[in-house]
């Protein structure tokens, strides 16, 4: 089973679109557990902890979970998700902006689990 982080916006205007933002990454979410795979939701996980600490130790620490994952999948964009490709343009890991290619990529045996040190597939 393939982990895949669903890099999409957290904040907004308004508490309502912070909700907007959840549900879409929760949907992206589901789409790949459905296909099979892991999903981590960033925005789901901590949508509860906005304030009670500084938000570098939640962008540092999501950005840590990254490193462990073996794709991502970019629902939309924002200053956020940019941090999150590049670090995995950094990685190697795939990145994906569908579900149907991502989850084509999934189904294929011979997709590459880009092993780092000390990683187990």
């Amino acid at each position: 089973m393939k982990i895949i982080f669903i890099a999409s916006p957290f904040r907004a205007a308004t508490t309502w679109g912070v909700a907007e933002n959840v549900r879409r990454a929760e949907r992206a979410a589901l789409d790949v557990w459905r296909a099979g795979g892991v999903a981590v939701a960033p925005q789901s996980m901590s949508a509860l902890f906005h304030g009670e600490g500084p938000d570098e130790r939640y962008l540092i620490g999501w950005l840590k979970v990254l490193e462990r994952c073996d794709a991502v999948l970019v629902v939309a964009q924002s200053c956020g998700v940019a941090a999150e490709t590049a670090r995995a343009a950094e990685l190697e890991l795939p990145v994906f902006f569908s579900t149907e290619d991502l989850t084509e990529w999934m189904g294929r045996e011979e997709a590459p689990l880009f092993h780092r040190e000390g990683a187990t597939a």
